[in-house]
């Protein structure tokens, strides 16, 4: 009886010597506290009018984000930090620095972003910094060209 009674102190003791610390459980006050990197955008109303008919494409670069829109004009560069428009491009046609159906291949981190033209059969880079400014000698360079065969049937 003796050792029953030996065994339950001791047992007893070592149960409650041995609690667990208490960890803080408790809520930053400001959320964002959890998160090492926050980045924040700011919204604007925008005039229904001024919304785009119908975006195809968006890429983004180092500095601009470009929408490839089907309607005139096509491309809107906008600034990527600020987001504000900062040019349009709307030469369509068959002739140099135009355009006949452009679509976005690939957006390079150099502000350059890769059109293919479908009628034209042409792979173009296409230097965003130059488009800004409204340089267009060299605006964009041929990288490839297609040879096209037309079937009729």
């Amino acid at each position: 009886m003796n050792q029953t009674i030996l065994l339950f102190i001791l047992w007893t003791s070592l149960i409650f010597s041995c609690h667990p610390e208490k960890k803080d459980t408790s809520l930053p006050e400001n959320p964002l506290d959890y998160f090492d990197q926050v980045e924040s955008l700011t919204l604007e109303k925008v005039e229904l009018d001024t919304i785009l008919p119908q975006v195809m494409e968006i890429a983004i670069t180092n500095d601009y984000l470009v929408v490839l829109s089907n309607d005139v004009p096509f491309l809107y560069i906008y600034d990527k930090n600020d987001g504000s428009l900062l040019t349009t491009y709307s030469a369509r046609g068959k002739g140099p620095h135009e355009f006949m159906r452009p679509q976005v291949i690939e957006s390079l981190d150099d502000n350059h972003i890769q059109l293919y033209d479908i009628d034209k059969g042409k792979l173009f880079d296409v230097n965003i910094d130059r488009m800004v400014d409204r340089n267009l000698e060299s605006l964009e360079t041929v990288i490839m060209e297609f040879k096209r065969k037309i079937h009729s049937i």
